[in-house]
């Protein structure tokens, strides 16, 4: 270090490249910051992008139309969580039964269009109420059983269908709307007589 000898001319050569530099450095700055700034913009501009999303995004998560009770299953089959609920659904009523030849332990209640159905379990026991506007057989039954028997239940006709004097389906129509009643086990003419009468007097 100590042979490195600084002349005059090389201190003046030194100084006016400082002074010719600095003009530069401050025009590098200036582009810099100009990008800086650009970038921040483009940042805030992105940041409202998502602030707006973020907002607009519990409207959007919200049902669009009224709330539809029950639950929509595959060809417009609906379930209901009650023999209340279904009602509504159907647009008419329909009611637990108070008489079944079991003791239920699971209630099921659907909505096929316009036919509604009560069906009540307990282990391979089942017992399937429906009711629908209209008339004629909605049981959906095809069974084609051996025995069929024509019986007054308060008036109304109604149709019983088994096999060796046990009946596992009975269908019937009263005022405006269609029934059936079907059940696993056989049941004796005056059983079915009996729940059916206790239909009646519900829908009286």
């Amino acid at each position: 270090m100590e042979r490195i000898r600084v002349t005059d001319e090389m201190k003046a050569r030194v100084l006016r490249g400082i002074r010719q530099a600095d003009p530069a450095a401050h025009r590098s700055s200036g582009a810099v910051r100009a990008v800086g700034a650009r970038r921040l913009a483009a940042l805030a501009a992105c940041l409202a992008v998502v602030l707006t999303g973020a907002l607009a995004l519990p409207r959007l998560m919200e049902p669009s139309g009224p709330d539809v009770s029950g639950v929509q299953l595959p060809g417009g089959i609906v379930e209901a969580a009650s023999a209340e609920e279904l009602s509504r659904l159907a647009g008419f009523q329909i009611r637990d039964l108070d008489d079944i030849p079991f003791a239920p332990e699971q209630a099921a209640y659907t909505l096929f269009g316009d036919l509604a159905q009560i069906e009540y379990r307990a282990g391979e026991a089942r017992l399937i109420y429906r009711k629908a506007p209209g008339s004629g057989d909605i049981s959906g039954e095809y069974t084609p059983y051996g025995q069929e028997t024509a019986a007054d239940v308060g008036g109304v006709a109604v149709t019983l269908r088994g096999d060796g004097g046990l009946y596992r389906l009975a269908v019937w129509s009263e005022g405006d709307y269609a029934y059936s009643l079907s059940s696993t086990a056989g049941l004796s003419q005056e059983r079915w007589q009996e729940m059916i009468s206790g239909i009646l007097e519900q829908n009286a």
